[in-house]
C-alpha cells in the first residue's frame, strides 16, 4: 500500500471506472460497428459480388476476417477485465494473451 505524505494529502481516488471506462465505451462501440460493417459485407456478397474481381472478393474477405477476429480478441479483453480481474488490483495491470519474442541479432567481430 502507498504512504501518503501529510504534507500533500491525497483528494482524488482512482477509480475502476476512471481507468477502464474507456475500454468499455470502446469495445462496445468496436462491437455496433462490426455488426454494421458484417451486415454491408453478407449483403455485398450476396448482391453485388458476381460483377467483381476475385481480387477484391478476397480482399474484402480478408477484411471482414480481420474484423472478426479484432472483435473475438477485444470481447475477450472485456471479459478479462470485468469479469475475472474485477476487484483483484494485483490482476489490473496484467495483458491477457500476450506473447514474447525473442530476436538474438548474431555478432560478427
Amino acid at each position: 500500500m502507498l504512504a501518503q505524505n501529510p504534507n500533500h494529502p491525497v483528494k482524488a481516488h482512482v477509480t475502476y471506472a476512471g481507468r477502464y471506462g474507456a475500454l468499455l465505451i470502446a469495445i462496445l462501440i468496436n462491437t455496433f460497428m462490426y455488426g454494421i460493417s458484417l451486415t454491408m459485407v453478407l449483403q455485398y456478397f450476396k448482391l453485388q459480388a458476381k460483377r467483381d474481381t476475385i481480387a477484391l472478393k478476397l480482399t474484402i474477405f480478408l477484411l471482414i476476417t480481420l474484423a472478426t477476429l479484432e472483435t473475438i480478441f477485444t470481447s475477450h479483453q472485456l471479459y478479462d477485465t470485468f469479469i475475472l480481474d474485477m476487484g483483484n488490483m494485483d490482476l489490473i495491470n496484467r495483458i491477457p494473451l500476450q506473447v514474447t519474442f525473442i530476436f538474438e541479432i548474431p555478432v560478427t567481430s
